[in-house]
């Protein structure tokens, strides 16, 4: 009798520790609600049990426990950890994300034409596409011209110029073109497939009027005005008149400004006035100075802010909020509208540029990688970024779109000099 318990007991004790519960289930992309195929599914206690979906997005995997953790991770989404429970009328179903962060690193050259503009080994300084031209400086031996030239980079028109220290090339919010140089600034018209040099200013004109001015409206231009290195920026809407002003939209990066200011602003000159200069020793007069640097230092390196984009649309203004993770529609008067989250600016990736194609009303934005740069589209509709095109090429100096082209600085590792290019998108 002892021996039928004991064996019954052993039985009993096998059922328990040998017993096995599978979990099935299905794992669909969060915002289309298609299957994804080959997702790794893992127990979060010892993730080297695990499976993939198939190509209907199914997996089933059998483990001791009832109930347990598992981890879902697929390229390009964000990972998901779940708690699941065997159930045997239905199976569970897991959404993941689209993460843009993820880029991809296959190279996609078969998909991309490369079409020159300029010749080889014409050494570009800068581009603007301009009224269905291309505008570019080039360099010509020591000396530089500038060069009228179609969409396809048919030269029409080329006139050296005979100035120093030439920067670029700035298409204003007004539509006419700046030259511009360390000490001044150039305008540009074009008259009858010619380019005509207006007006020579000096270059604080330009880093004062001309360069934070993003948009022009009907009787109206809309300024940036930034402060504290960025971390502060205004949007207004400036009357042609000179009648008034009008706030469009602020953006202030308090966190950042909280911290510099409980941490980093250790001397104001301005409040010292009551200290005689005779009376400060040699040593705390260094010691002054030193914490001016430090504070100084700080600032530049840590505390600069973040560029925020304003982009003029047919009839509405997008504007890239990039402290409040947010991209804010408003009307031209500075009503809001609609307002879509983002997050593609969090990359670590991310080259920190917003480009429109005026012409389709397309916005794209880069990232940087290893293997070259990718560009991507940003759906207005849900401020997410879709699949990104790479450039394989890793100097890219500049990016411009014109209906539905794309328009490349760009130059090799071994090469000495920057070609003009176009992809079609």
């Amino acid at each position: 009798m002892k021996y039928i318990i004991a064996s019954v007991l052993v039985l009993c004790t096998s059922t328990i520790l040998f017993s096995q519960h599978t979990h099935t289930g299905i794992v669909l992309d969060e915002e289309t609600l298609q299957p994804l195929t080959g997702v790794n599914v893992s127990l979060l206690e010892n993730q080297q049990i695990g499976t993939n979906t198939d190509d209907k997005g199914l997996f089933s995997i059998t483990i001791a426990s009832e109930e347990a953790d598992f981890v879902f991770t697929y390229l390009g989404y964000e990972g998901d950890t779940v708690r699941l429970s065997p159930n045997t009328s239905y199976s569970d179903t897991i959404f993941l994300k689209s993460d843009v962060f993820q880029l991809p690193d296959v190279e996609i050259t078969a998909q991309i034409q490369i079409i020159p503009v300029t010749r080889p080994k014409h050494s570009v300084l800068d581009f603007s596409i301009w009224n269905d031209y291309v505008v570019y400086v080039r360099y010509i031996g020591q000396k530089k011209a500038l060069v009228l030239a179609d969409l396809n980079g048919y030269p029409i028109f080329s006139k050296t110029i005979d100035l120093k220290g030439v920067e670029k090339l700035h298409r204003s919010c007004l539509g006419n073109l700046h030259l511009i140089t360390g000490t001044k600034g150039v305008e540009m018209f074009i008259e009858q497939d010619t380019i005509r040099i207006g007006k020579v200013y000096d270059r604080k004109f330009y880093d004062l009027y001309l360069e934070p001015c993003v948009a022009e409206l009907d009787d109206e231009i809309i300024l940036r005005k930034e402060k504290d290195l960025g971390l502060r920026t205004s949007f207004k809407k400036i009357y042609k008149d000179a009648s008034g002003s009008e706030l469009i939209y602020s953006v202030i990066d308090e966190d950042k400004l909280r911290s510099y200011y409980d941490k980093y602003f250790l001397v104001n000159s301005n409040d010292n006035d009551a200290i005689a200069l005779l009376q400060i020793s040699y040593d705390d007069f260094k010691y002054l100075q030193r914490l001016e640097f430090e504070r100084d230092f700080y600032r530049k390196i840590f505390l600069k802010g973040i560029k925020i984009p304003l982009v003029k649309m047919q009839d509405k203004l997008a504007i890239f909020d990039f402290v409040n993770g947010c991209l804010v529609f408003t009307d031209y008067d500075g009503n809001i509208g609609d307002i879509k989250d983002i997050d593609f600016h969090l990359n670590p990736d991310w080259a920190k540029t917003v480009i429109i194609d005026d012409v389709e009303q397309r916005i794209f934005t880069t990232f940087k990688k290893g293997t070259g740069k990718f560009i991507a589209e940003i759906d207005l509709n849900t401020g997410k970024c879709k699949k990104p095109l790479h450039l394989d090429s890793k100097l890219v100096k500049k990016i411009d779109i014109h209906n539905g082209q794309m328009y490349l600085l760009q130059s090799e590792a071994h090469l000495s000099y920057w070609t003009l290019n176009k992809v079609r998108l």
